[in-house]
């Protein structure tokens, strides 16, 4: 549940989040819904099972560093704002091939990823991290405002992400605390 929940608040103005409104926007609505399901489905499966296949190889403080750095990334990548999407690449959304290629390579370098393998790494299950990780995605997807993707987001939005990139920051500093034995 943290891990939905964790993995909507960060994708919210994400760059895949940017995309995948433009998407709907461009293709049919069964061309859409198939790109951002499949991409939604691949980025929490790939992260989830990097993040299953970590858990069995490191315990202890490792893993409680590695987690902590898994967080402090998707802080890093949730700090900044996605930039505004340009008009010739919203041109290339019209086929669907490219939109699904174009949504795949943006969600494997959004901060979602990074709580996804996070938590299938803290927790030893990658298909409840990646179930998790997948539904978040697509509830934020489902919630797109009308927010038009090539200009700014809007003010709510970004205070949002700060927000949740100051949390993850924060949770991701004291676990590196604990994994370093400095408390």
């Amino acid at each position: 549940m943290i891990c939905l929940m964790a993995c909507a608040a960060a994708t919210l103005g994400s760059r895949w989040w940017l995309l995948a409104h433009a998407v709907r926007r461009t293709l049919s609505p069964i061309s859409a819904s198939l790109a951002i399901g499949v991409t939604a489905a691949l980025g929490s499966g790939l992260a989830a099972w990097f993040g299953g296949a970590i858990a069995v190889q490191i315990h202890g403080p490792g893993m409680l560093l590695l987690l902590a750095l898994a967080l402090l990334l998707a802080a890093a990548t949730m700090a900044w704002p996605a930039r505004p999407l340009s008009p010739k690449l919203l041109a290339s959304l019209d086929a669907p091939l490219s939109a699904l290629i174009l949504l795949a390579a943006a969600i494997l370098s959004d901060s979602a990823p990074f709580i996804i393998f996070a938590t299938a790494a803290r927790t030893g299950s990658a298909a409840l991290a990646a179930v998790g990780g997948a539904v978040g995605l697509l509830s934020a997807a489902l919630l797109m405002p009308a927010v038009d993707p090539v200009r700014t987001l809007p003010p709510w939005l970004l205070w949002l992400q700060r927000a949740t990139a100051l949390l993850l920051f924060v949770i991701g500093a004291i676990a590196a605390i604990n994994a370093l034995g400095l408390t």
